[in-house]
């Protein structure tokens, strides 16, 4: 799976750098072989099947490209360098994404990196619906009886919904 980004490497970058462009975060599906990886500096979202000894993509969601440079050897964001996904976790039945796509430079507040979007796939790779969180967050979890827990920064307090039934 190295190196299977739905764009290509540029060619003046090193291999640390664009790796670290497209890293990101994972979950696993409790009930089957399957992952979820969704992308920091990119609005990247793919799910694999991993039942057999070929890792195989089944979706894959392109929302944005990574866009980056490298200075001293090292990552450097770009006017443009927005955020992907900040956080996802999942159950047996759906992937919960927490989606920032804000810019970098445009908010050097860093309110980047807090959100009220949660995309959410069912495992076959569908989207499923977006939810709108009341405030913004920072991390997400959630549990098989239809609970979001979403970690609010600002207010150091973590906060809980129930969407059992929405979808």
């Amino acid at each position: 799976m190295e190196g299977d980004l739905p764009e290509k490497k540029q060619a003046n970058i090193s291999d640390f750098t664009h790796a670290f462009a497209h890293g990101g975060r994972l979950t696993t599906n409790p009930k089957e072989s399957k992952v979820a990886i969704c992308t920091n500096y990119a609005g990247i979202m793919q799910i694999y099947d991993c039942k057999t000894n070929e890792v195989q993509l089944i979706k894959e969601y392109n929302l944005f490209p990574a866009d980056y440079r490298e200075q001293n050897g090292n990552f450097a964001v770009t006017p443009q360098t927005a955020w992907g996904y900040l956080s996802i976790d999942s159950n047996d039945k759906y992937i919960y994404a927490l989606y920032s796509g804000q810019n970098q430079m445009e908010h050097p507040d860093g309110s980047f990196l807090r959100s009220h979007i949660i995309h959410v796939f069912d495992w076959e790779g569908n989207s499923i619906c977006r939810l709108s969180a009341d405030r913004t967050l920072t991390m997400i979890c959630v549990d098989n009886d239809g609970n979001i827990y979403g970690y609010d920064n600002e207010k150091a307090d973590i906060v809980t919904a129930d969407v059992k039934g929405l979808f």
